[in-house]
């Protein structure tokens, strides 16, 4: 009897053993993986900060050029049609019967565009192109 007791208690202390054992297994392999998780998700928000890095360098480059003389006059010769002192407007015709050359194939010719319908060219003669 004292064989078996000794038995039983062996085999408790190696169940209980392995139960804890099997535990720490589990707990480590959640560990494992939610530092791998966090890892990713630190790589894609290290890239999210490097391309929103990226476009503040381009906002901030095209806000310095929208502030500069030459696009305010730019702009202001476009919309409102501002002249310098001395300067005339010359407005040159297109020929109608100009043929369109495709850039992308060069032994080739490209289709002449649609003229625009009666109305559209009136449209355009009154409010100019938008």
């Amino acid at each position: 009897m004292a064989d078996r007791m000794d038995w039983l208690k062996r085999r408790t202390i190696t169940v209980f053993g392995l139960l804890i054992f099997v535990y720490l297994l589990l707990g480590s392999g959640k560990l494992i993986y939610e530092n791998y998780r966090v890892h990713q998700d630190e790589k894609i928000l290290a890239h999210e900060v490097d391309e929103l890095e990226q476009r503040n360098l381009e906002l901030k480059s095209l806000l310095a050029y929208y502030r500069t003389d030459s696009y305010k006059e730019k702009e202001a010769r476009a919309r409102l049609g501002y002249q310098q002192p001395g300067e005339r407007v010359v407005v040159v015709p297109r020929p109608k019967n100009e043929e369109l050359v495709s850039i992308t194939q060069p032994g080739e010719r490209a289709q002449p565009a649609t003229p625009p319908s009666n109305p559209e060219q009136w449209l355009e003669y009154f409010f100019g192109k938008g």
